[in-house]
């Protein structure tokens, strides 16, 4: 584990979209993206960005030449006037890492300045959260309900 959130695994990098099915054509064609996962979220997502009425799909993949998760998301009825920080505006991104108790993790990224964008939010494998860091960045944290190995891919 690593840092003060014991972090366990760099689970995967989201990079807000315009079109996800044109960038999924990209990044498989020039990179190799092999997908691994597709949902549509919305209640989830409505909480952990703490917007209603806000949808999203998502696409996530591996990268061939890394093996990292590389996730790419297109959000739909995003509100006028959304902080411009958060990261459901094309080309913003967040980071999103496993960790073994999301709830000292998150004490830990508010003693350093940091705190939740919204509420934490129940998955398949277990309660997420976005939080702000104290670059004004968003990390997300995830708690999963079989913690991974250090090599572990979703």
């Amino acid at each position: 584990m690593s840092g003060a959130a014991d972090a366990m695994i760099w689970h995967h990098t989201s990079v807000v979209v315009t079109d996800i099915d044109h960038a999924v054509s990209f990044y498989r064609d020039q990179f190799g993206f092999q997908v691994s996962l597709e949902s549509r979220l919305e209640a989830q997502i409505q909480q952990l960005l703490a917007l209603p009425d806000i949808t999203c799909d998502l696409v996530q993949g591996y990268s061939p030449i890394s093996g990292h998760v590389l996730e790419l998301i297109e959000f739909s009825n995003v509100p006028a006037g959304a902080d411009s920080r958060l990261p459901i505006w094309p080309g913003k991104a967040h980071l999103a890492f496993v960790v073994p108790d999301l709830q000292a993790a998150m004490r830990s990224l508010a003693g350093a300045g940091g705190g939740p964008v919204g509420q934490v939010a129940e998955f398949r494998e277990g309660p997420a959260v976005y939080c702000w860091t104290p670059a004004g960045t968003v990390v997300e944290l995830e708690q999963w309900h079989d913690p991974p190995q250090a090599e572990a891919r979703r």
